[in-house]
């Protein structure tokens, strides 16, 4: 069984993990990634949003619309450090256009499948599948400002957003 088929996506929707150049040990995380979900890593010389932005337009499988996004990077209350820059409060507004493309194909796709459902599957209500954008990075979620974060994340790219709310790494492994 496929991973799109096992979480209830499309069979032609695809996850992608973005993992930032400054994590210590991150090939440790792309070796243990199921071989079916395409994996990258931010170089620590370019901007982390134009890159993820520049690789979903021209992802390989054009066509095959990614669902989820996996992004794992060192955080702050209400951000993450992607490559040369970061994505914040402070920094969201400027990514607007990019964020919106993130999940266009998806969008598109979803819409299509709801229209075909509803057609052949008159009597089932056909629920829109959401897009998915997974956080893995320290403090993203402290306070108000990761509140008010992954607020306008999903707002300005529509995905259902979710963060670890706990420390991440080899810190988090330490005893207390």
């Amino acid at each position: 069984m496929s991973f799109c088929q096992y979480s209830g996506l499309p069979t032609d929707a695809a996850s992608i993990v973005f993992v930032d150049a400054h994590v210590r040990n991150r090939h440790e995380f792309i070796n243990v990634i199921q071989p079916h979900v395409a994996a990258y890593t931010l170089p620590h010389d370019v901007d982390g949003v134009d890159y993820i932005t520049h690789t979903l337009e021209h992802y390989p499988c054009r066509g095959e619309a990614i669902a989820q996004i996996h992004l794992i990077a060192h955080g702050f209350p209400g951000g993450m450090y992607l490559g040369n820059g970061q994505l914040s409060l402070t920094t969201i507004e400027r990514y607007l256009s990019s964020l919106r493309e993130w999940f266009l194909d998806f969008r598109h796709q979803n819409a299509l499948h709801s229209c075909i459902s509803s057609l052949t599957h008159p009597f089932i209500s056909s629920q829109p599948l959401l897009s998915q954008i997974h956080l893995y990075g320290s403090h993203v979620t402290t306070g108000d400002a990761g509140v008010e974060f992954l607020d306008k994340l999903h707002r300005y790219t529509g995905a259902d957003v979710q963060a670890a709310t706990t420390l991440m790494g080899h810190l988090a492994l330490l005893p207390e």
